[in-house]
């Protein structure tokens, strides 16, 4: 017996969901914008000269000066400063914050490189020092951020300045206000954090001389990235996040643990070959707190670019919320054919933001939420199909693929481009073939197990003579020991001239697989064994795969006829 060991940590987990970096610099960028050819500006004194001279711009002054930019505008590089008038802001605030928010969050957000004239008709995106983006629009009058230029054009020796009656509205990215905490939200924002990935831009850093046999750098470029989700970080995108409290994660946490409930030990048996036996050991603390907390924000980030996510971004409260439909950022990598549990129809859709607060973002949104309302099957707990075959015994198996346009119409229509199923011929008269499947990602719930027949004239209208299956089937997994155990679901038979669903019965499995790599089974095998039952039933195997559904969705449908959710109807 093999003795395997399995350490699962939050960063292997979901290290899948990496999409891409950030690029910073920790150098000094000054140096690379020393050049004043686009000024054309007359004037001989520097903008930090205007601005201290200007009695209305004391206080903006004061607070250039406390951020330590001020010498930033006294120099031959080229900038725009829009500058707020004395009492057009609360400087007493401004005053208070520390020198690192004062100069991102206000100063920054003031300031840009080059040149911005208020001439004619301008209407453009200004990418401020912050990385933000303030919009520049007007035509004789202007404004700024949505602020009005009091005063426009003041020339300077290196760039523009204008005046402004207010302040620009500073707006933190989505990741940004994950450490501003205008709510209880430091659980889920300390999970997120877990994710911040910071390592140097060799490529692009100007590489010094070595020291003690170590590359040094003159001029280093990081790359900061969020493993997890690193798109709420990017300010040109734009999407939507569901952010949960301290007690709607907590909440949830609790909610979802009974879903991953892992066995430290257990005993993994190939259902083909019983030689391949293997003693698996789990780091069940690690394996249950990363696979609840990562399956609890998976589906909480909508691109609002995409499907219907327009209507969330234009949402002001819960009740204007008119979606058809959302998908999360994550399920939108799949086919929702092949995942349609990760699709959230109208009510659903609605549902989930109700009550909640929302907030705007530099790059979109976030609706602070104190309860989270997901339904199982929209995310962590979603219908599984399976039709990964561990092989078959006293049978030859052959995989079998039927485009759309040759399925016979009258064995049922596919939704997907082709049909795939498994033929499992016997290998003698006498013998009775069988077909496992493995069954991956199985949560520890109640699952109602469903298995997929296909008749012989599938791709052949002309065939005759069509006999049903008839069928034992067996589940093999473990008990909440660990121990492998094997319970017979029971004798079924199929219609011969259809694709046909079979329900094999409802299972709670004891222990949760996913993210193991290992699973259970369900083995079909053919149970029919006199010549005489030869001419009732097929001793020739065709099944397409396995469904699990899990009971929960099942009762609330039955329950709720109206309910919309992805069927083979749709």
């Amino acid at each position: 017996m093999k003795q395997l060991k399995i350490y699962k940590s939050a960063l292997t987990v979901a290290a899948a969901l990496l999409l891409g970096g950030v690029t910073i610099g920790c150098s000094d960028w000054d140096d690379h914008y020393d050049a004043n050819t686009t000024v054309s500006s007359e004037g001989s004194t520097t903008l930090l000269q205007n601005i201290k001279a200007n009695s209305n711009l004391s206080h903006f002054a004061a607070l250039l000066e406390r951020s330590g930019f001020a010498s930033s505008l006294d120099t031959t590089q080229v900038y725009t400063v829009w500058a707020p008038v004395n009492d057009s802001f609360d400087y007493a605030t401004l005053s208070q914050e520390s020198n690192s928010t004062l100069l991102k969050e206000f100063i920054e957000n003031h300031v840009a490189r080059y040149t911005y004239g208020a001439n004619g008709t301008i209407d453009e995106n200004v990418l401020m020092l912050n990385e933000k983006m303030n919009r520049f629009a007007g035509s004789g009058s202007y404004t700024f951020g949505g602020i009005n230029v009091a005063q426009a054009n003041l020339p300077s020796s290196n760039g523009l300045l204008h005046t402004l009656s207010g302040m620009v509205t500073f707006y933190p990215s989505i990741y940004e206000y994950l450490d501003k905490r205008e709510f209880p939200i430091d659980s889920i924002a300390d999970y997120i954090h877990h994710y911040d990935e910071k390592y140097i831009d060799e490529s692009n850093s100007l590489q010094g001389p070595m020291v003690n046999g170590q590359v040094t750098y003159l001029d280093t470029v990081w790359i900061e990235r969020n493993l997890l989700c690193n798109y709420i970080t990017i300010e040109d995108s734009s999407y939507t996040m569901l952010l949960l409290t301290n007690n709607a994660w907590n909440k949830a946490s609790e909610k979802l643990a009974s879903y991953f409930n892992y066995v430290e030990n257990f005993t993994f048996t190939d259902p083909i070959n019983s030689d391949n036996t293997q003693r698996i050991t789990i780091d069940t603390e690690t394996m249950t707190d990363s696979m609840v907390h990562y399956h609890i924000v998976r589906d909480i980030f909508f691109n609002n670019r995409q499907y219907d996510h327009a209507k969330l971004a234009a949402a002001a409260t819960y009740n204007d919320i008119n979606c058809d439909s959302l998908v999360s950022v994550s399920a939108s990598y799949y086919d929702p054919t092949i995942a349609p549990d990760r699709l959230m129809y109208a009510e659903d859709a609605k549902d989930l933001f109700y009550g909640a607060e929302k907030r705007t973002m530099s790059n979109g949104y976030v609706w602070v939420t104190d309860s989270f309302r997901m339904k199982p099957w929209n995310s962590w707990a979603g219908i599984m199909t399976s039709n990964n075959a561990a092989g078959a015994k006293m049978g030859t198996l052959t995989p079998v693929r039927v485009g759309q346009s040759s399925v016979n119409p009258e064995t049922g229509v596919i939704t997907s481009s082709s049909l795939f199923y498994y033929d499992v011929k016997p290998t003698s008269s006498s013998s009775s073939p069988e077909i496992d499947f493995y069954l991956g990602g199985v949560l520890s719930t109640t699952y109602n197990i469903y298995g997929v027949f296909v008749p012989a004239n599938v791709a052949n209208l002309s065939a005759t003579n069509l006999r049903p299956n008839y069928v034992t089937v067996t589940l093999g997994y473990n008990n909440e020991k660990g121990q492998t155990r094997t319970q017979q679901l029971g004798k079924f038979t199929n219609d011969s001239a259809r694709i046909d669903t079979v329900f094999f019965g409802e299972f709670t499995f004891p222990m949760c697989y996913r993210g193991t790599g290992y699973y259970p089974y369900i083995r079909v095998r053919s149970s029919f064994n006199t010549s005489s039952e030869s001419d009732i039933y097929d001793n020739e195997i065709r099944m397409a795969g396995i469904i699990l559904v899990p009971k929960e969705l099942d009762d609330y449908l039955d329950e709720h006829p109206d309910y919309k959710f992805y069927t083979d109807n749709d």
